[in-house]
């Protein structure tokens, strides 16, 4: 019965089968980074000196984020503010000595990208906003959008 529903999928069009096929390498593409923002959880927890190993893994994680436009879906709601909070908690990963500065400013910019698509939610109000000089919200203060307010454990260093 197997081959005989699978023989009939040939009548399908070729365009519907590369569709399907695309939409199974965006999903397989989503688990590789579900799978690296668990590992830098699980690094930042038990191993924090070790983060130089998983930079170019974070970076990679951010790179396939972008290419999916991941942050434009408001149907994954969920699971971009744990993605976030995992790369925001890496770039964060040592607050007396900085930050992972450009993955620092790419949590700031997708918690934005999440806040436009959920401008009344309080998780994305309430998240760990990164500082720049211009703008920051702290998960302290819920809400609170302020501009021009340095804090100096805020600031990023580059790596």
């Amino acid at each position: 019965m197997s081959s005989r529903h699978s023989g009939s999928s040939r009548h399908r069009s070729h365009g519907s089968h590369q569709s399907r096929s695309s939409n199974a390498d965006q999903e397989d593409l989503v688990e590789q980074v579900k799978s690296i923002v668990t590992l830098l959880y699980e690094i930042i927890a038990s191993r924090p000196n070790e983060w130089e190993t998983y930079l170019v893994s974070a970076r990679s994680a951010m790179t396939a984020l972008d290419h999916l436009r991941f942050f434009r879906d408001p149907a994954r709601y969920a699971e971009q503010i744990w993605i976030i909070q995992g790369l925001q908690d890496f770039a964060y990963h040592d607050p007396d000595n900085g930050c992972i500065r450009d993955i620092a400013e790419y949590c700031q910019a997708s918690w934005l990208r999440v806040l436009r698509n959920y401008p009344e939610s309080v998780d994305t109000l309430a998240g760990k906003f990164c500082y720049t000089p211009n703008f920051f919200i702290l998960r302290d203060a819920p809400g609170l959008l302020t501009s021009h307010h340095p804090i100096s454990h805020f600031t990023c260093s580059s790596s």
